[in-house]
């Protein structure tokens, strides 16, 4: 086991579930089933992404930490290698696949800062000047 992998870890875990509390204890004020859905879609990614990077670092710890066993006919040493984990990257496109979009959806819904609201506005805006 690597101590610098497990401490980061453990602390990226700790992260993960205050990140998971505080967004919880946080009311959400539509009532519309949809937009309910893509709130919890989004705070999964948004959640997971904590825990994903944890889920890395533990890799990182425990992937090949014990001690390596000389193989008897060549003499070569027999370590787990962590690049057999590359899969795991697939983990984490698909926590911001969830809360990329999600969060578009949900900002739209809601015109603040939203890009037909705010080209609207600056085609309001040039229509009275003239």
């Amino acid at each position: 086991m690597r101590r610098f992998e497990f401490v980061v870890a453990l602390a990226l875990t700790g992260f993960g579930v205050r990140s998971a509390v505080y967004w919880a204890r946080r009311p959400f004020e539509s009532t519309a089933t949809r937009d309910q859905l893509l709130y919890a879609v989004y705070l999964t990614g948004r959640v997971g992404m904590w825990f994903a990077f944890a889920g890395l670092f533990y890799l990182f710890a425990f992937a090949g930490a014990s001690d390596p066993a000389p193989d008897p006919t060549t003499g070569a040493l027999a370590v787990d290698d962590p690049s057999k984990y590359a899969w795991y990257l697939i983990v984490f496109a698909v926590l911001d696949g969830m809360r990329q979009p999600t969060a578009l959806m949900i900002s739209s819904e809601s015109c603040v800062n939203c890009w037909r609201c705010a080209t609207r506005s600056v085609f309001s805006v040039s229509t009275v000047a003239a």
